[in-house]
């Protein structure tokens, strides 16, 4: 009867053990699963802004503009209607720009997010997308300036240049 009542209390045990460790892989199992979940939201979440960034890139950078776009630009009291033509062509890219803000501000945002949650290594996407806007702003205002410095006096000097 002694082997009975150890045996009993053995099997006991052993029962609660494994009870334990299933509980804590459930657990854990569930904990790895809402993990992944949330990570694969946030990166469907940026996926999608990067897409849209992507489709305002090419929006700001189209050859074709509207009246409508340089309607507010003014001209200068000292200002050439050189410089003033040149300021207008490069203000169609400011304007297209600050229609688009909202998604670049939100990409921007939900980046901390991303290297919390996914890893910073896996971030440079966004600062490649900051160097991107960077030089679109800065070349549009670089086209201001160097556009309203050519003033050719001859054909042949435009052709030159």
């Amino acid at each position: 009867m002694d082997w009975i009542n150890v045996l009993s209390e053995f099997l006991t045990q052993f029962s609660l053990l494994i009870g334990i460790w299933v509980a804590i892989y459930g657990i854990d199992s569930w904990r790895r699963e809402h993990t992944g979940k949330r990570q694969m939201e946030l990166a469907e979440e940026t996926l999608a802004l990067f897409y849209e960034a992507g489709d305002a890139i090419r929006s700001i950078r189209s050859s074709l503009s509207w009246s409508s776009e340089t309607d507010d630009v003014k001209q200068g009291d000292h200002e050439s209607e050189t410089a003033w033509a040149a300021r207008k062509q490069a203000a169609v890219v400011f304007k297209r720009y600050h229609n688009y803000h909202e998604i670049f501000s939100k990409l921007h945002a939900i980046r901390y997010r991303f290297m919390a949650q996914i890893g910073r290594g896996e971030a440079q996407p966004f600062e490649d997308m900051r160097k991107i806007e960077t030089e679109i702003l800065a070349s549009a205002r670089s086209l201001a300036r160097l556009w309203a410095k050519t003033n050719f006096r001859s054909d042949e000097e435009d052709e030159r240049h």
